[in-house]
């Protein structure tokens, strides 16, 4: 039986490879959702490279509920630096809310959460935000 996320697809360009090394042959989905909506293709944290659509996914295909919940463990960009993560969550919220179907005041409650969290985690650990 193979294995979700195999095929014989293999990605061409940097983008499709990055994408098709984290989700497999599920990167075609990404890569649909990028030549619908181009800005969805355009890196959302500084320093890291996600993508829009990456967290379009997380909540279309994959059950995320929640920012942090994206940006924890859909992706793992608040692992690789949480303060530019937390600079980010207002547009990667923004970015996901229609998909998601968060109002403004949604979209300040998830913000509001995961910036809680990242000041919680920092300070627990003695650092600055």
């Amino acid at each position: 039986m193979p294995l979700h996320g195999t095929a014989a697809w293999r990605p061409e360009g940097p983008l499709a490879t990055l994408l098709f090394r984290r989700y497999g042959d599920d990167a075609r989905t990404i890569l649909q959702l990028i030549s619908w909506e181009p800005a969805l293709g355009e890196v959302v944290i500084e320093g890291q490279p996600y993508v829009g659509a990456e967290f379009v996914y997380g909540v279309t295909n994959e059950m995320a509920t929640s920012l942090t919940d994206l940006l924890t463990r859909r992706t793992r960009a608040h692992l690789h630096d949480a303060r530019a993560t937390r600079r980010a969550a207002r547009n990667i919220a923004n970015i996901v809310a229609s998909y998601a179907g968060w109002d403004s005041q949604e979209i300040d409650l998830q913000v509001s959460a995961y910036e809680k969290l990242v000041e919680s985690e920092l300070s627990a650990a003695g650092l600055a935000l």
